[in-house]
């Protein structure tokens, strides 16, 4: 049965997906194997599927959009959603409608027809600020190899240490963290629990999305909810989008209540996924793509032979 504690681990892992199990462990004055045994048992039960590496789609030369079906009138299975071309991953709501996210070469407001068929209604356009926001994101930005390398390695294993990370990339560990810790905070590369939240035994877990009326900083967003966590805080429309638990249904009507009464609040929206699948395989192979590209610019151009003159 899923409890406060194991709430603070994954809140933990969102904001640090690298943590190690000593600052798991910290973080509830626990030992270092404690907090090990809790999230094994949290991947026993379901509620911890692994982790996702997602590179931003600016680095990968293309562009997040995000379209929603809110009355399908289909009920298709998310593996089928996550076939269609350029899909990236996609949230199924426990009101059964969706939401798709999708890395595209060239921007484009409409869906793909294969997508509405799939859905049997058409989708409409939307700000994808309510999971992911491009912050400074430069739609000119390019990785080197190096870092094409390390998303590869973490990849394979998101929460490998920095030692064994450097053994497959072939960097040194010292490069390894810092590079890391570049990508994640110039917002080219995330590193995501894949949390089942229906799966949850005892405790709600749901998003939070706080629409804000004016800009504020984030720690000023975080204070707003201070029993969950702060994943992602965006500048256009100021928003913040939180990871929260609750012990019933009124209990998360009571939270909105409240903060819709706060200061600078315009809209408070509570959603509770029933799923969130992301399309792995593909993500690995826009990885590996990069990561070809690099090997085949570093080969030999091959010489031309001599002529006689």
């Amino acid at each position: 049965m899923m409890d406060d504690a194991d709430f603070r681990l994954l809140a933990h892992l969102f904001r640090d997906p690298f943590a190690s199990y000593r600052e798991l462990g910290q973080e509830l004055a626990l030992s270092g194997p404690a907090a090990r045994n809790r999230l094994e048992r949290l991947a026993e039960s379901g509620v911890l599927r692994g982790f996702q590496v997602l590179p931003s789609a600016e680095v990968m030369g293309r562009t997040h959009v995000m379209w929603e079906y809110p009355e399908p009138r289909e009920r298709p299975e998310s593996s089928k959603v996550l076939t269609i071309e350029d899909v990236a991953w996609a949230v199924e709501w426990h009101d059964n409608s969706w939401t798709v996210h999708a890395f595209v070469r060239r921007p484009r407001e409409r869906p793909p027809a294969t997508l509405d068929a799939l859905m049997g209604a058409p989708g409409r356009a939307a700000h994808p600020l309510a999971e992911t926001d491009p912050g400074d994101a430069d739609p000119d930005a390019v990785l080197s190899p190096l870092d094409w390398r390390l998303i590869a390695a973490l990849a394979t294993e998101p929460r490998a240490t920095a030692v064994r990370l450097a053994q497959e990339s072939g960097l040194s560990p010292k490069s390894v963290r810092a590079r890391r810790a570049a990508l994640v905070e110039r917002g080219r590369l995330q590193v995501i629990p894949r949390v089942a939240y229906a799966a949850s035994r005892g405790v709600i877990l749901f998003d939070l999305l706080v629409m804000l009326s004016r800009p504020a900083d984030e720690p000023s967003i975080r204070r707003m909810i201070p029993t969950g966590v702060l994943l992602r805080a965006n500048r256009s429309p100021p928003s913040g989008f939180f990871f929260c638990r609750a012990d019933s249904v009124h209990a998360i009507s009571d939270l909105e209540r409240r903060v819709a009464g706060l200061p600078g609040v315009s809209r408070v929206v509570s959603r509770l996924p029933k799923s969130r699948e992301y399309a792995g395989d593909r993500i690995r192979a826009w990885v590996d793509a990069k990561n070809e590209e690099w090997a085949h610019a570093r080969r030999p151009r091959p010489v031309p032979p001599a002529t006689q003159g």
